[in-house]
């Protein structure tokens, strides 16, 4: 029996960028798109929690800084609703409290702003691929 393995395996891998500044959402998703990831991209944390709703993605890539509704409430809707897609925290907030407050609310990860793109790659594959690993 043969096997095939597609080498293309990560283009078809969603990842939903909910970030509401225009500048840190296109650096975030050119990166993705560099990397062979389909990325999606929301400034409001509502719109992203309804779209969670009808549509599977494989990671969140999210901001905690947002007006109206902000990353740990976004995390919090979805523990209450036992959403289980992946969700790393890219902040500028450093403070250990709100990496913890995240990480208590299930995110799996937590980078600090600036980030370095290739500690955000490895972090990316090593969850989405990690038979490449």
């Amino acid at each position: 029996m043969k096997h095939h393995k597609n080498k293309s395996m990560s283009t078809s891998k969603r990842v939903m960028v909910v970030e509401d500044s225009d500048f840190n959402q296109i650096i975030a998703e050119s990166f993705l798109k560099a990397w062979g990831y389909t990325p999606v991209g929301f400034q409001r944390a509502a719109d992203a929690l309804d779209e969670l709703k009808k549509e599977k993605y494989e990671l969140i890539l999210l901001d905690l800084m947002m007006p109206e509704m902000d990353g740990f409430e976004f995390l919090a809707h979805m523990q209450k609703r036992k959403d289980k897609t992946p969700v790393i925290v890219i902040s500028a907030l450093t403070e250990l409290e709100h990496v913890n407050k995240a990480l208590g609310l299930g995110a799996v990860d937590y980078i600090t702003k600036p980030y370095d793109s290739n500690a955000l790659k490895g972090k990316i594959a090593k969850l989405l691929n990690p038979e490449g690993i």
